[in-house]
């Protein structure tokens, strides 16, 4: 049994679902990342400034940093492809 502040959600990141319980008032992103441990999207400043968390949320561009965990149930998100690196051998 939950604790009444835990919320379970659903949700779906680049075709894997995922449930899990969490904080209603956590960030999406942390969320996604921390709770569910997909290890994207990328994480940035967490404020929305940078913009490194953006993904399509059911086909929306969408700062994940700003949305929270009570708002993922039943959503699709679609992160963008890993970055190369300029090192790369």
């Amino acid at each position: 049994m939950l604790p009444e502040m835990m919320l379970k959600v659903t949700f779906t990141v680049d075709g894997d679902e995922y449930c899990v319980d969490a904080w209603p008032d956590l960030s999406a992103l942390r969320t996604i990342r921390d709770v569910a441990r997909h290890p994207r999207p990328r994480r940035g400043c967490e404020m929305g400034l940078c913009g490194s968390c953006e993904s399509k949320v059911d086909g929306i561009e969408t700062r994940l940093c700003q949305m929270t965990s009570a708002s993922l149930d039943g959503v699709m998100i679609e992160t963008p492809p890993p970055r190369r690196s300029m090192f790369a051998v």
